[in-house]
């Protein structure tokens, strides 16, 4: 079961868009406390609202162990205040941009040496690191894995939200975070190559992969 807590001028748009989510904007407390793992970041913004939800959610995480994926939006929060949290049980999905602002460098920089980045960013933070991109790599400080599947349509606008919401459903099934985090990129990225060569790379939907993933896991 999923549920979304979003501020309340998103509940009406996002429960047309899926009418079989649970849509909150009232309690955060009690969402988090029904939860088994927790996602935070896509279309979460970086305003004032966003900025006391980002607060509320990672430290309600970290205080009581919940596997949490973070990406988009509180990627671009928690580089702006590394200092103050220690994460555990965490994974991070940057694109090569937001890996940029979480290290102080520049993307050209994340990119000329993507593995040794991927390792920065993981002891950094404490977290199990996926780098998106061509060859996404997942890193846990300790190993490196690299990803083969996968192709340039991938590369469209919202479908790294589909691979954070993979991950967490993982998380949610009791795999632990470098299990969810590479099952998750090769689930996402195989379904990106299987709708690519029926459909072409062209024109690509992230809600293309739904069923395809679903498929794949079955």
């Amino acid at each position: 079961m999923v549920k979304v807590y979003t501020h309340s001028s998103s509940v009406v748009p996002v429960s047309i868009g899926r009418p079989e989510l649970m849509v909150s904007s009232g309690n955060l407390q009690q969402a988090l406390e029904w939860a088994s793992s927790v996602v935070i970041g896509p279309g979460l913004g970086q305003n004032k609202w966003a900025q006391h939800t980002f607060i509320e959610v990672i430290y309600y995480c970290q205080s009581n162990s919940i596997p949490l994926v973070i990406d988009a939006d509180a990627l671009n929060l928690l580089a702006k205040q590394t200092s103050s949290y220690t994460l555990k049980q965490c994974v991070l999905t940057p694109h090569p941009g937001e890996a940029s602002r979480l290290l102080s460098v520049t993307t050209q920089e994340i990119e000329s040496n993507r593995f040794e980045n991927a390792r920065l960013c993981a002891k950094r933070y404490n977290a199990t690191c996926v780098l998106k991109g061509a060859g996404t790599l997942i890193d846990n400080a300790e190993n490196t894995w690299v990803c083969k599947d996968g192709n340039p349509a991938l590369a469209v606008g919202g479908i790294g939200d589909v691979l954070t919401g993979i991950i967490g459903a993982l998380l949610a099934q009791g795999l632990n975070i470098d299990e969810a985090a590479r099952y998750g990129v090769t689930l996402h990225a195989k379904a990106g190559d299987i709708a690519s060569e029926r459909d072409g790379q062209r024109g690509m939907l992230p809600s293309d992969l739904f069923s395809i993933v679903r498929r794949l896991l079955n």
